[in-house]
């Protein structure tokens, strides 16, 4: 049992280590310090939190310690630190869903058991992934969510550095797509195909409800040239499967999104009725990706684009959304990958077999 009124220490200085201490922050949990193996002397987490190196000898090892690192395998963490005698260990995002009633972070959820249905699903979703790494990933992805194991696949790494890019949709992507960023967040999937592209797209939708993600956006757009400032445009919609007003859990950075028990509202719309034509379509809602695409799948069929959907963030990336999509989209491959660590960071990537390139 958790009890919020014992200090915790986290391990990890880096951007999940700032999100792990303002959701320490936002849930009345005090954080005494931060570890962190390339802690420098006087180092500040968020402006107040000391960071110090592992070795450092000055803290109490009966803490509990939250792992706030997904850029590397949790399991080696662990055991370097057990040799160092701490004890009560764990994943930051595992202790995070004992605050779920306070804050819409949901990363560390755990399947529970599976129903005869769950293991057929997961079965047919396996058999149709289009690769070896794809396979790999998904049954990694499996593992975390149902047993609480870390498994590795030393021939099909986890990579944190190519996030909707993958090699198939690096070679597939032109300088002329047509985007929609369905959670642009601070427009980074723009920049990053922006990059790959020379600096040149033909279109881009960008979909971000938080008004302080969306600030972030507008400040990054305006970076960009005239010319390709004119082909974007930043809506303040959410994207679901209905068109209306809906609960909105606003200003939680990464973590905003749609919520039955949001303080605030946003107006939703379905993508299927804007009448677009998306040559790619990025999805990153914090567990609202389902929805998305029941409201997209006319689109996806009539224009083919290429799809790269989140599925970590809750019990729906078991098996129902990409299921939902294996089975409404025909000629396409679907390949699966893991972009961070702990069961995080799972991608579906659907690209349709014209614009494979061998």
């Amino acid at each position: 049992m958790v009890d919020r009124a014992r200090p915790v220490a986290l391990y990890g200085a880096g951007q999940l280590g700032l999100l792990a201490l303002a959701f320490c922050r936002h849930v009345g949990v005090t954080v005494q310090y931060v570890l962190d193996q390339n802690a420098v002397p006087g180092q500040l987490l968020g402006g107040e939190v000391p960071v110090f190196p592992p070795t450092c000898l000055h803290y109490d090892l009966h803490s509990s310690l939250l792992v706030a690192v997904a850029t590397s395998a949790y399991s080696p963490i662990v055991r370097g630190l057990q040799e160092r005698g701490w004890t009560n260990i764990l994943p930051f995002y595992d202790y995070a869903q004992y605050f779920g009633s306070e804050h819409p972070l949901n990363n560390g959820w755990f399947s529970g058991p599976l129903s005869p249905e769950d293991q057929a699903a997961i079965r047919t979703v396996f058999l149709r992934l289009a690769d070896t790494h794809s396979r790999t990933s998904y049954l990694q992805f499996l593992a975390w969510r149902i047993l609480r194991e870390e498994w590795s696949f030393p021939e099909t790494p986890v990579r944190t550095d190519d996030r909707y890019f993958i090699g198939p949709v690096r070679a597939a992507i032109t300088d002329a797509e047509d985007i929609v960023d369905i959670g642009a967040y601070d427009g980074r999937f723009l920049f990053r195909l922006l990059e790959l592209t020379q600096g040149r797209s033909s279109s881009t939708l960008l979909f971000e409800p938080d008004i302080y993600n969306a600030a972030l956006l507008s400040q990054a757009l305006a970076r960009l040239s005239a010319i390709q400032r004119a082909s974007v445009e930043q809506r303040s919609e959410a994207v679901s499967d209905v068109e209306g007003i809906a609960g909105f859990n606003q200003g939680f950075d990464m973590a905003s999104r749609l919520s039955a028990n949001g303080s605030s509202t946003v107006a939703t719309l379905r993508i299927d009725d804007l009448g677009l034509h998306p040559t790619y379509v990025k999805i990153h809602v914090e567990g609202g990706e389902l929805r998305v695409l029941r409201g997209a799948v006319n689109t996806l069929r009539r224009t083919r684009p290429i799809v790269a959907v989140t599925v970590y963030h809750n019990r729906d990336g078991l098996w129902e959304t990409p299921l939902f999509l294996i089975e409404r989209l025909e000629r396409y491959d679907f390949l699966f990958r893991l972009h961070s660590w702990c069961g995080t960071g799972a991608v579906l990537y659907a690209i349709p077999h014209e614009r494979r390139v061998s």
